[in-house]
């Protein structure tokens, strides 16, 4: 794939957005209460953006700018599938060189997307509900507090630290198997290293699932696994392509992807920057955003039609 201008992408964003704002649309999710006709899911390892979120049937979530929330038009097909984000270590919502890359391709059959919904994804359900029940039962065997199924379904930043350990020892396992297809007591040496670990106890759920997964990912046993992952400052200051794995998707899940890694520019923003640039007063984009397909390079034609395209069929999806 070519590397495409990726300042020009966020700007048309944001010159839709301004055509839609009239129409009381947007192109992005703006972390709103679902409608009826909406579903959201949550993907979290640390929490993970910019990611590409589908259903069984291929259909894409859109990506919040600003939380690991995903939201499909309607009621997704499940399994649902993770790829090609990026994981936020630091929980700082911003992508440095303390992240890494999304490693593990993610699946659930719930509206939470996590190491354990990964772990317990199968075609099958009896043997989704055995390996749950498995994993509830050593669970409840290491911990000093009634853990539930619901417990284990949950997102390891609002979940207790017993819970929050036994995910990243599942997390470390399928890094280890590289694949999801493991007896559960596997986990056991994994739990143990996280067990001797010395948590402070007055840490919130979201600071001891950071200081877990900063623990497995910088200073664990099997720390060296996450290498090829972590994320430089050159990739970051240059956005190549290796941060987000975007060459294994096709192009229109290219697209989606990078969309979904580079947010809307404020609309402040882009109106000094084309009429610093081209002379272009403000109310000449609201009127007319299709004079900007005139400054757009050739080369760049095929995909920025492509990425209109993509925003328009979200905010104008076909009647069912």
């Amino acid at each position: 794939m070519k590397y495409v201008n990726f300042l020009a992408i966020k700007v048309l964003n944001s010159i839709l957005l301004l055509t839609l704002i009239g129409c009381g649309s947007s192109s992005k999710n703006e972390n709103k209460s679902p409608s009826k006709k909406e579903t959201q899911v949550t993907v979290e390892r640390g929490p993970v953006y910019g990611a590409l979120v589908k259903d069984v049937n291929g259909k894409i979530a859109t990506a919040s700018d600003t939380e690991n929330i995903y939201t499909f038009t309607g009621t997704p097909a499940y399994p649902i599938t993770v790829t090609n984000g990026w994981i936020d270590v630091d929980g700082d919502k911003q992508l440095s060189s303390k992240d890494i890359s999304l490693n593990i391709v993610m699946k659930s059959y719930t509206n939470n997307v996590t190491p354990v919904t990964t772990y317990l994804a199968n075609g099958n359900q009896s043997l989704r509900e055995k390996k749950l029940n498995d994993l509830l039962l050593i669970a409840n065997e290491n911990s000093n507090k009634k853990i539930t199924k619901d417990d284990l379904l949950k997102p390891a930043s609002i979940s207790s630290k017993e819970v929050q350990m036994l995910i990243n020892s599942v997390y470390a396992q399928i890094i280890e198997e590289k694949s999801s297809d493991f007896e559960v007591s596997a986990i056991m040496e994994n739990l143990n290293e996280f067990k001797n670990l010395n948590l402070d106890s007055s840490l919130s759920a979201k600071k001891s699932a950071e200081f877990y997964e900063n623990y497995l990912i910088n200073e664990s046993s099997i720390k060296e696994k996450f290498v090829s992952s972590k994320i430089t400052n050159d990739e970051i200051n240059n956005y190549k392509m290796p941060v987000l794995n975007i060459k294994t998707i096709n192009k229109d899940e290219q697209i989606v992807v990078i969309i979904n890694n580079f947010p809307l520019a404020s609309l402040e923003y882009v109106r000094k920057t084309f009429k610093d640039l081209y002379g272009l007063e403000p109310i000449e984009l609201e009127k007319n955003w299709k004079i900007i397909l005139s400054l757009i390079h050739p080369d760049d034609e095929e995909i920025i039609h492509k990425s209109l395209k993509n925003i328009l069929d979200q905010n104008n999806p076909k009647p069912s």
